[in-house]
């Protein structure tokens, strides 16, 4: 379970980057920076809970890989996916799965809703792109959306099925 100080620090800190990310649709690295260097102190002041052990990394290490394909695609912002890799930093690492599916399963309902959105309310032009094949795809559906408020959603979502209110 984690500690209500960390849970709250992380709240406050996810509403505060999804709040600024939907302004400005930027993720500062002052963000990032912070988390790793809290990360570095964690395991000497919540031993129980944090560790240096490679089984720590291997989430965050897959959440930037998986970022850095993904903004080379143009799909995500480097933004997104290095506050993602250091805000798992702070979850202690038996929550990590919770968290990532959390995040994967808000991720296609609202890229779903998005999509299937676009698609309604342009269907003259979907058609052309997709049947006519007149057109890019790519241009159709359009640039990224804000990512960061689905991660508070999601964050939200986690606190309530962990447990921690």
């Amino acid at each position: 379970m984690m500690e209500t100080l960390i849970a709250s620090f992380i709240t406050f800190q996810v509403s505060v980057v999804a709040w600024f990310d939907f302004k400005t649709k930027k993720i500062s690295n002052i963000w990032p920076v912070t988390n790793f260097t809290l990360y570095l102190f964690l395991p000497f002041i919540f031993e129980d809970l944090y560790g240096y052990e490679f089984r720590t990394w291997f989430v965050p290490i897959a959440i930037l890989a998986v970022g850095f394909a993904l903004f080379k695609l143009d799909i995500m912002g480097a933004g997104d996916s290095k506050y993602l890799f250091s805000l798992f930093l702070l979850i202690p690492e038996p929550l990590h799965e919770l968290l990532l599916i959390k995040l994967c399963a808000l991720t296609i309902m609202v890229g779903g809703v998005l999509l299937s959105y676009r698609v309604v309310s342009q269907w003259e032009r979907f058609k052309v792109v997709v049947f006519a094949r007149a057109g890019s795809l790519k241009n159709f559906l359009g640039g990224k959306f804000t990512y960061a408020p689905v991660i508070l959603a999601a964050w939200l979502w986690f606190l309530i099925e962990a447990g921690l209110r």
